[in-house]
């Protein structure tokens, strides 16, 4: 097991975000630039809309790359196959310039509004927005020309929360029994690869027991993120365990692969040179009320 202090004992990114805001999404560039999404926390009142942050590999360069109206729904960032930052607000399709302006790449009929990943040929995958009264179900893929259809449809009483795709183009979902949010609250979290030939392998990712009674946690994995590397092998923030674990392509789980002295991790990037990119909150902070961090973690190193 690997302890980190998020305050200073790796590169600090972002050293100091903010209160009152929660770091959605991180993705780093082929050339190592970073981006990261953030959010105030639902029924803040700051009143501001969301916005991306960039940063570079070394941690300098940091600023604000672009904003959105107070208006727009902004679940998730990637890049498209010329690597480009691109990003759904609605039905629209943004990509941006070096400089954080936007043109409208695609203009669909289907509005997108839930997480969503894209493959190399264009296709989004989303995790349709929940239905009235219960989670997030169907994962829904829309190709390049707006045409769409049911991909899956998780097993009953699972909700999902994040996705993502690998480099085999194998889709990759993180799924928990919680169906309002991430598995923070006492619910089995479990990690999904659907391969191109209807195959799929599901991870049930480690469990952690608080063992103060009382606080709201109880017995809970604390699954928020994921990333997937090269080789298939998976890391995810497990938010009660204050630790990053590691999937194996083989499903080896080691489950304190990265554990925190500080902070709780939030959101994962994951960078071409084996750079893991961590965002902390303060410990177990679930409401996101103190400042929080992202640093980096040389995964060769």
């Amino acid at each position: 097991m690997l302890k980190v202090d998020a305050r200073g004992a790796t590169t600090l990114l972002l050293p100091s975000i903010g209160e009152n805001v929660e770091p959605l999404d991180l993705k780093v560039g082929r050339d190592g630039t970073g981006y990261a999404l953030f959010a105030p926390p639902e029924g803040s009142s700051s009143g501001g809309g969301m916005w991306i942050d960039h940063f570079s590999a070394d941690g300098t360069g940091v600023y604000q790359f672009t904003t959105f109206p107070s208006t727009a729904s902004v679940r998730s960032i990637d890049f498209d196959a010329a690597g480009m930052l691109i990003t759904w607000v609605g039905d629209e399709l943004w990509k941006f310039d070096s400089s954080g302006d936007h043109e409208t790449v695609v203009h669909s009929s289907v509005r997108v509004t839930g997480e969503w990943a894209m493959d190399n040929r264009g296709t989004t995958f989303e995790i349709n927005s929940a239905p009235s009264g219960g989670g997030s179900r169907d994962i829904r893929r829309i190709t390049s020309a707006g045409k769409e259809s049911t991909f899956r449809t998780l097993p009953q009483g699972y909700s999902a929360q994040r996705i993502r795709i690998g480099d085999d183009g194998d889709v990759y979902v993180l799924s928990s029994g919680d169906k309002y949010g991430p598995g923070i609250d006492g619910e089995k979290s479990v990690v999904t690869r659907y391969d191109s030939e209807g195959s799929s392998n599901s991870f049930t990712l480690p469990y952690w027991r608080n063992p103060v009674s009382g606080d709201g946690f109880g017995t809970a994995p604390g699954a928020t993120d994921f990333v997937v590397d090269s080789e298939g092998a998976m890391y995810t923030a497990n938010f009660g365990l204050k630790a990053v674990s590691r999937i194996s392509a083989t499903g080896e789980v080691t489950a304190e692969f990265i554990h925190l002295e500080s902070g709780s991790p939030w959101s994962l990037g994951l960078s071409g040179d084996r750079r893991l990119l961590i965002a902390a909150v303060p410990d177990h902070d679930r409401n996101l009320t103190l400042p929080s961090t992202i640093f980096a973690l040389d995964l060769e190193g």
